[in-house]
């Protein structure tokens, strides 16, 4: 993966929130000046202001008309100034309207993946025996090739469930929502290791490993990947949840019968086979289950 491709990304979008709020400048200047049209132009910066603002947020959510309409509004913007008479005002934003069109042209039209194509993934057979290593691009890219993951249910202290929406960037069910944390387990790493590590960095939780309780662990087929998912409990004591914003883009705590209702709304976009881990939160009772 190009590690300039995310950074570009991430700086257009502070970009469009820098220039949404030089068009609230612009508006409030108008406010100001002795002329006929002042409020035309000032309720025409708030606007553009509110709508570069709009396209930033659902741009950074992976929204595809959002790209279209970011060089729509650069394309105009640059227009329309060049066919004015200009002076130094409409310069101090001529230049990041075109700066914003370069950016935005070079990221296309989705966000890029922040997670390494090239990391090490263990290959293993139907039993979990290990065969040898592969890609992570390999691994996502041919559903014969078994790979390593875990996943570790978060509980708190009222036995809320949670659960999260994966960001924009990741490269597989991007903007999806899962249960729990996990991640895949580096080539040379143990599944309670890596589901420590997970834990540590999704949503900076530090863990004993003697508090995760082993669920066990399931074979799961998927479109375009076969993976093993191992599966642990963990209840949250006084942790701090601070999610990874390149990992997650929202948590939430829900009950047992809110998720199973969640699953079965259509409307909700939820990562694939992730019933089965709802089976296995079922199968545990894990509502019920010790703190221990």
């Amino acid at each position: 993966m190009n590690p300039l491709k995310p950074k570009l990304f991430r700086s257009t979008i502070i970009l469009m929130y820098i220039i949404a709020g030089f068009w609230v400048l612009f508006a409030a200047a108008w406010l100001f000046r002795d002329s006929d049209y002042r409020y035309f132009y000032a309720v025409n910066g708030l606007g553009a202001a509110i709508l570069i603002a709009l396209f930033a947020h659902f741009l950074n959510k992976g929204r595809r008309w959002a790209w279209y309409a970011t060089l729509i509004f650069a394309i105009l913007n640059i227009t329309l100034t060049i066919t004015d008479q200009m002076g130094w005002f409409d310069l101090a934003y001529l230049v990041p309207s075109v700066a914003l069109l370069v950016m935005t042209a070079l990221v296309r039209k989705q966000p890029t993946t922040t997670d390494p194509q090239d990391e090490l993934l263990y290959s293993v057979d139907e039993n979990d025996n290990v065969l040898g290593k592969v890609t992570r691009r390999e691994a996502h890219s041919n559903p014969n090739i078994i790979q390593r993951t875990v996943t570790v249910f978060i509980r708190d202290q009222r036995n809320n469930i949670l659960i999260t929406k994966r960001s924009a960037t990741k490269d597989t069910y991007a903007n999806h929502w899962g249960i729990g944390l996990g991640g895949h387990v580096g080539y040379g790493k143990k599944y309670l290791e890596t589901a420590v590590q997970e834990l540590k960095e999704e949503a900076n939780i530090s863990v004993d490993p003697n508090d995760l309780k082993d669920l066990g662990k399931i074979l799961v087929r998927l479109p375009g990947e076969s993976e093993f998912w191992q599966t642990y409990q963990y209840h949250l004591k006084n942790d701090a949840l601070s999610p990874n914003s390149e990992e997650i883009d929202q948590i939430k705590f829900v009950s047992l019968k809110e998720l199973g209702e969640m699953l079965i709304n259509a409307k909700v976009k939820w990562k694939g086979q992730v019933k089965l881990l709802y089976n296995i939160l079922l199968k545990n009772d894990v509502s019920k289950a010790s703190h221990s």
